[in-house]
């Protein structure tokens, strides 16, 4: 059993390079490639793939043509962080709005207790007020 990936299909989102625990998947020009050699067909790719681009086979026929440069590529973790702050968003987000929502209520329907604040001392006329903020006598 060996897998093969159909290029026609493959959008080179990564998902299953990230998948694959050997490290078997690599992507050349957004294009994901299997080493068959180090694949154990473990089929993790095959049910991440979110376009099913990948299949699992009885043997693979080996194309004669083959990308001009082939080096693994560096592990992205794009599409897991996108994943995870996706699933952090959909579960957290609406809890986070509720209790914001429900403070900023709370907070405008409590009135504020003005015995806790200090008593301004004012001047007893305009005159005395006017003396104290021009530094006259």
């Amino acid at each position: 059993m060996a897998i093969k990936i159909n290029q026609q299909k493959c959008d080179g989102c990564a998902v299953c390079m990230d998948a694959c625990e050997i490290g078997a998947i690599y992507l050349v020009d957004k294009k994901a490639y299997v080493d068959q050699e180090s694949c154990t067909a473990c089929e993790a790719c095959i049910e991440i793939c979110p376009v099913q681009a990948i299949q699992l086979v009885e043997s693979v026929v080996v194309q004669q043509t083959q990308p001009a440069e082939i080096r693994p590529a560096k592990t992205s973790v794009l599409p897991t962080i996108k994943a995870a702050i996706v699933t952090l968003g959909s579960t957290l987000l609406p809890v986070l709005i509720s209790k914001i929502g429900d403070a900023i209520i709370s907070a405008l329907e409590s009135k504020p207790d003005r015995s806790a604040l200090p008593k301004r001392k004012t001047p007893a006329s305009s005159r005395q007020y006017r003396r104290r903020y021009r530094g006259g006598a």
